[in-house]
């Protein structure tokens, strides 16, 4: 990782920079959005559960459904969802009447974000309630009505947070709900007293009158108890099937697109290069034929180069013997190549008669909020021209635009140690001194250590080195690679 403020390569676990001493803080996006049913659903859930151990079918075996009942709480506070949905649904297979696994459903698919096959459930829990017998439903159904406006408000919300303009399916629940109200047929009368069946009295035989003739009056009849019919039971209303709505799929961060890119589609067209610890045979009559054998990625980082905040990808690579950039970004859905940067001069100029040494690198810089892309060279025994060997020193500095596109702001060169003031006039747009030129002349190590041992605020990224004895026409060459392929 590195430090967002100096831009230095640090430890991924490190909470200070041991360069600035900045503290290190956590920049993870987030862009998950939930949905989540009323807090109500969940305490229905709890008074459902509770209610149902006291209420299930005297024809199921109370001990396997609580078992199943158990389990699957257990599995919903663990937040296993997937196994808690399948506890609760053998509950349910156990006895498709029982109210408690109905309810375990309806909680598992809230915490699962499926507000529709939650609210079909709830439903299926007071369908449940009106199925009931008399004498198991009374107590279960007086506090489920007391909690009817925890479900007026659930069927409301869902049908807001959804953006369903169609309220017949939150009405139907709604009325299934009111049904264990107000349903009159003979099952459903859960909150009226049953009219109670007239007392049927016999009136009393009246005395005897003393007469000459003893006769007995008959006794009146009993007068018949009225006939209580039963009131049909209304048909329920089909409850229509609710679909649950597709679960979006989870976005990609664009980090993760570009090293996928590096890696599936970046390294299939110019494999890491080849030749590090190795020697290249040289013809001096052709440099630049020989140092066109020198080809293949050098290193790749997923870094943030314009302050933006999103990161682009910067692919170095060695191209004929030349030190290379390329910038890709991701838009929309694709990776785009936003621009290159190259140098202009490589390992074809050595002298036969001299020893030859070439650095090649590519760096990066923070200055003043603008982030820079450059390469830097510095070649002892190439070719001044007439064939004779010199000392030469090269750099060209490219700013990182907003849409991430590379722009040349800045160049220099110098010879043999003279002209070092234009140089460093020619870089210092990028905030470089340059003062560094002047001490290059005959000597080939100027830039062993890379750039940020003689410039503030450089991070080295890649140096490819390159060195001859005079006239040995081998050139052993040698990569170093600090870059990080990571997001």
């Amino acid at each position: 990782m590195r430090c967002p403020k100096c831009k230095k390569k640090i430890g991924k676990n490190q909470k200070f920079c041991n360069y600035c001493g900045a503290e290190m803080k956590d920049q993870e996006k987030n862009k998950n959005i939930k949905i989540f049913l009323p807090i109500g659903a969940g305490c229905i859930c709890i008074l459902v559960i509770m209610v149902a151990v006291f209420v299930m079918p005297k024809t199921t075996p109370a001990s396997k459904l609580q078992a199943k009942l158990d389990l699957g709480n257990k599995y919903l506070a663990e937040a296993n969802y997937e196994k808690a949905e399948i506890a609760f649904s053998e509950a349910l297979k156990i006895d498709e009447k029982s109210p408690a696994a109905a309810m375990g459903l309806a909680d598992t698919y809230n915490k699962q974000k499926k507000p529709y096959k939650a609210a079909q459930y709830l439903a299926k829990a007071s369908d449940n309630v009106k199925n009931m017998k008399l004498s198991d439903a009374e107590e279960y159904a007086k506090k489920l009505s007391e909690q009817k406006d925890y479900y007026e408000k659930l069927i409301k919300d869902i049908n807001e947070k959804s953006n369903n303009n169609n309220k017949t399916e939150g009405e139907i629940i709604i009325q299934v709900i009111q049904d264990v109200d107000n349903d009159e047929s003979e099952d459903n009368k859960i909150f009226t007293t049953p009219t109670p069946t007239p007392e049927i009295t016999e009136e009393p035989t009246p005395e005897e009158t003393p007469t000459p003739e003893i006769t007995e009056e008959p006794t009146p009849e009993e007068i018949p108890a009225p006939e209580i019919t039963e009131e049909p039971v209304a048909e329920e209303t089909p409850i229509p099937e609710i679909t649950e709505e597709p679960v979006p799929e989870e976005t990609v961060l664009p980090g993760e697109i570009l090293i996928s890119y590096a890696n599936e589609v970046v390294l299939s067209q110019s494999p890491y290069a080849s030749f590090d610890g190795s020697a290249i045979s040289y013809d001096y009559g052709n440099g630049a034929g020989s140092a066109a054998a020198l080809n293949g990625t050098l290193g790749m980082e997923c870094t943030d180069l314009n302050g933006d905040g999103m990161e682009e990808l910067l692919v170095i690579s060695m191209k004929s013997g030349k030190i290379a950039f390329d910038v890709y970004e991701v838009e929309g859905e694709s990776v785009v190549l936003k621009g290159s940067g190259t140098a202009d001069t490589g390992f074809e100029g050595a002298v036969e008669g001299a020893p030859y040494s070439g650095t090649q690198e590519c760096f990066i810089k923070e200055n003043g909020g603008t982030y820079y892309v450059g390469i830097v060279c510095h070649y002892v025994g190439t070719n001044a021209g007439d064939g004779n060997p010199c000392t030469r020193t090269f750099a060209w500095i490219y700013s990182i635009g907003a849409d991430g596109t590379p722009s040349g702001i800045a160049s220099g060169s110098c010879a043999d140690g003279a002209d070092t003031d234009s140089f460093s006039s020619g870089v210092s747009p990028a905030g470089l001194s340059g003062s560094w030129a002047g001490e290059g002349l005959d000597n080939p190590g100027l830039l062993s250590g890379g750039l940020s041992s003689v410039e503030s605020g450089v991070e080295d990224l890649v140096i490819v080195t390159g060195s001859m004895e005079a006239g040995s026409g081998s050139m052993s060459m040698s990569i170093e690679d600090t870059t990080i392929l990571e997001n």
